[in-house]
């Protein structure tokens, strides 16, 4: 049986199908060419259609959550600083969009929540003659621990600036503040030292809890995504990350001070 086709793809994951490099997916995106979207939370907007340079229609407001499309500009702004917050979408009807409702707040998107719609993607592989790459099934020695770590990486995933985590078949749904750990610990997970303090953590994030347990407390799983030393620092579970865990962090005198007081 064959395996369902994916419902969209990451910039790197349509750079490497197309044997083209993050930044050339990433010039197509801005300069109209290549559909960029982004997955928005409940929410609720209007549709409004644009009749003419002064007139336009909007329609009563309607709950939205799922894949919207962004507008270049915005992708351009989340490319070059990192972040970009909108109310208003592009649709794939002709002078068409979606515009969240005043009173409710923007929506936060990053460069890691963008993907490429399966229909966009082939739209796109239409209109420029693109074909899926097809690399040499020989694989070298040095080759190998790559592919071990795509496998370990097909079982993590994220969206909507960790809001919506996948870990090995659990599915996390996060609040602004968890989320917010995650993405540290996330970040901390490319580096070579992937344990940070949980006092940092929460500190970073906004919390008035200085306990990491405080913060998860109606994530009965959390501790699967999430690990500890037990004294005092948090890293991301391995699974997370192709970097092969280090051992765990020497505490300094004042580390051991924080540590005694987080207990």
């Amino acid at each position: 049986m064959p395996f369902p086709e994916r419902e969209y793809y990451t910039l790197e994951q349509a750079a490497r199908r197309w044997a083209a490099t993050l930044e050339e997916v990433q010039h197509a995106i801005v300069a109209g060419k290549l559909h960029a979207s982004a997955w928005v939370p409940s929410t609720f907007a209007y549709t409004i259609t644009e009749h003419s340079p002064d007139s336009a229609s909007r329609s009563p407001a309607q709950p939205l959550e799922g894949y919207v499309r962004l507008m270049p500009e915005s992708c351009r702004i989340i490319f070059s600083r990192g972040a970009v917050e909108r109310r208003k979408f592009q649709t794939n009807l002709p002078n068409t969009y979606l515009q969240i409702v005043e009173s409710l707040n923007k929506i936060e998107f990053r460069d890691a929540d963008l993907v490429i719609l399966n229909d966009d993607l082939r739209q796109f592989e239409r209109e420029y003659h693109l074909v899926a790459s097809k690399p040499c099934k020989v694989i070298s020695v040095h080759k190998i621990n790559a592919k071990s770590s795509a496998r370990t990486q097909a079982l993590f995933s994220y969206q909507n600036g960790f809001r919506f985590v996948r870990l090995d078949g659990i599915q996390f749904t996060f609040g602004e503040i968890q989320a917010a750990i995650i993405r540290q610990l996330y970040e901390a997970s490319a580096t070579d030292n992937p344990w940070v303090h949980g006092k940092t953590l929460l500190s970073n994030a906004g919390s008035n809890s200085m306990i990491m347990r405080d913060a998860f407390r109606h994530q009965t799983k959390w501790k699967e995504l999430i690990h500890t030393n037990g004294r005092g620092f948090y890293r991301l579970s391995p699974i997370c990350s192709p970097i092969p865990a280090p051992p765990e962090p020497h505490l300094s005198p004042s580390q051991k001070i924080m540590e005694m007081q987080d207990g």
